[in-house]
């Protein structure tokens, strides 16, 4: 799943909770009080630098040395028009395949197609992913981890190194959108945000036409939550009419919202997002298809696989921008 479940017909009545239930409940929301108000407190006075240097040490894990890295690929081609095997790109007749294998098995593209691959929410192990040879990266947010609880300049530095990163990935071109925890990217001026993250093309409800693979693709890094991290979280998603026709989407979140919005302007191929760690996974909607790419874990341990998805696209290279 890439978003929240809609529910069918009329809610039914809650059963009445138990009385264990009940205090269960009571206590989780008293925490969950508690954890607000010494956010507020935190993000007042800032934790130092080194403090949270170590507490993102400990609290996001590693990748396993001994584990083998593998890479989840869907199987087939998403195009517009007709499947390899001829037959028309619907649900029906190309019903979702997706493999989890190792990264040396990866099969090569079929020619005239594009190869994405799909990451998010590395949530500062961005080091620890090894991304797989393709023609375009797609990071769907999610760069930092709670950014808004200590020094700017923390964020910044570890922006620096995630630049640095992208510049060494096998792709030749990368689209980066924000997260919710990237409040110290939201904070500088949208030019110094692209001048930060030089080595990708970065999209906020705007659109790029790619030069090199052709597709044109559209970012927004719009999610909702209830934590302290809320960059980027608005009551509303502003999605504008530069989202028509785009052939690839980058959010953060899938929000139904968005979706709403996006799906009334374009019918995309693929539909990349993260945010909801738990929600890793693929799933066809129509004819786009949906990857939530989160590499961390529900426990913030970077070990989920990054997709793989090959396009044909449409339409030939122009390397054309355009910005709400």
């Amino acid at each position: 799943s890439v978003g929240p479940s809609l529910e069918e017909g009329a809610p039914r009545p809650a059963a009445e909770p138990s009385q264990p239930a009940a205090r269960r409940k009571e206590k989780r929301g008293c925490f969950q009080q508690l954890k607000r108000c010494l956010s507020r407190i935190v993000s007042i006075v800032k934790v130092p630098e080194c403090i949270w240097d170590a507490f993102v040490e400990r609290r996001c894990g590693r990748f396993p040395l001994d584990a083998p890295r593998l890479v989840d690929f869907v199987v087939g081609v998403q195009s517009k028009g007709a499947q390899e095997d001829g037959t028309a790109s619907s649900p029906s007749a190309s019903p979702l395949e997706v493999r989890r294998i190792p990264l040396e098995e990866l099969p090569p593209k079929a020619p005239g197609t594009v190869r994405f691959v799909v990451v998010s929410d590395t949530h500062e192990r961005h080091r620890e992913v090894v991304v797989p040879p393709g023609d375009v990266l797609l990071h769907c947010g999610d760069i930092l981890m709670s950014s808004s609880l200590t020094w700017q300049g923390r964020g910044l530095r570890v922006l620096a190194d995630f630049n640095d990163w992208l510049s060494t990935v096998p792709c030749r071109e990368r689209v980066v959108v924000g997260g919710n925890h990237d409040w110290a990217l939201e904070q500088l001026p949208i030019a110094q945000q692209k001048q930060m993250l030089s080595a990708a093309t970065l999209l906020h409800d705007e659109c790029v036409s790619l030069p090199m693979s052709g597709v044109k693709v559209y970012g927004n890094a719009h999610s909702t939550g209830h934590s302290h991290n809320r960059a980027w979280q608005t009551n509303e998603a502003k999605v504008s009419s530069c989202c028509a026709d785009a052939e690839v989407v980058v959010t953060h979140h899938s929000t139904w919202s968005l979706q709403e919005a996006v799906l009334a302007q374009a019918k995309p191929l693929l539909w990349a997002s993260g945010h909801a760690h738990e929600a890793h996974g693929a799933v066809r909607r129509g004819s786009t298809l949906f990857v939530n790419a989160a590499i961390s874990n529900a426990k913030y341990n970077p070990v989920q696989a990054p997709f793989v998805v090959d396009i044909r696209p449409c339409f030939p290279a122009e390397a054309v921008a355009c910005r709400s």
